[in-house]
């Protein structure tokens, strides 16, 4: 949000340098304090730079929503087999005073295996959403470079990275072929990136929740059976 900041301390009418002082440089953004260097029209460039970063955000925060669905879904799962153990006990089958016994022990510590076997499984299943920031990233500098008046010629030899890009090559092809302004062109790019990168992790994480259920079943039924049935059946024939 710094860019946004720096943005509006500069349309109050502060100079360059003050704003800068009161908007906290530390956390200014690479592709602001490039803008700065390259002379570009910061007010207009600073503001689509904090259009993005929002944009990003919002995407991100539906993400991570979207993953704590199958979070949830883990979890209640992994303590499920806890909970009919207890369960149990409530319902006076008297299964938590047998395990001190050496078979449910045994059961007890083979369903814990069982369990973290699951959670092991399903960790690497679990990874929090990121969108193709690298993509995104070239656009941005790319979209700095063009608002800052350089010719792409000198922008690909000072940031040859850009070169390749494949969604900026793609974009000086569409320019050259349709005559389209390259500086709408990028921001129409970068927001389209965001939004299809978006809703294909989004896709993705819908459908987390249905592959979870492999592991977890293979894994936490059998826990379940090992924490109730010997428990319960050890409780009952020693009563």
């Amino acid at each position: 949000m710094t860019a946004g900041r720096l943005q509006s301390l500069l349309s109050s009418g502060l100079p360059l340098r003050s704003a800068l002082e009161h908007s906290g440089t530390a956390t200014l953004s690479p592709l602001a304090i490039e803008a700065i260097r390259l002379g570009s029209p910061l007010k207009r460039v600073l503001s689509q730079l904090d259009e993005i970063e929002l944009q990003q955000q919002r995407a991100l925060a539906e993400l991570n929503q979207a993953l704590a669905v199958p979070k949830a879904t883990r979890a209640l799962l992994s303590w499920l087999p806890a909970f009919a153990l207890v369960a149990s006990q409530l319902m006076g089958l008297s299964s938590l005073s047998a395990l001190s016994h050496p078979v449910s022990l045994i059961a007890i510590a083979l369903g814990f295996g069982l369990i973290l076997l699951g959670r092991k499984l399903t960790g690497s299943m679990l990874i929090e959403p990121k969108l193709d920031q690298a993509a995104i990233y070239s656009l941005q500098l790319f979209g700095v470079t063009i608002a800052s008046g350089l010719g792409l010629s000198q922008a690909l030899k000072r940031y040859p990275e850009l070169g390749s890009s494949r969604a900026v090559m793609e974009l000086v092809e569409v320019s050259r072929t349709t005559g389209c302004s390259l500086s709408s062109l990028v921001q129409s790019t970068i927001q389209s990136e965001i939004t299809n990168s978006s809703a294909a992790l989004m896709t993705e994480l819908r459908e987390l929740s249905v592959k979870l259920l492999i592991p977890l079943g293979l894994t936490t039924l059998p826990a379940f059976l090992l924490f109730t049935i010997p428990p319960i059946f050890i409780g009952i024939t020693n009563r």
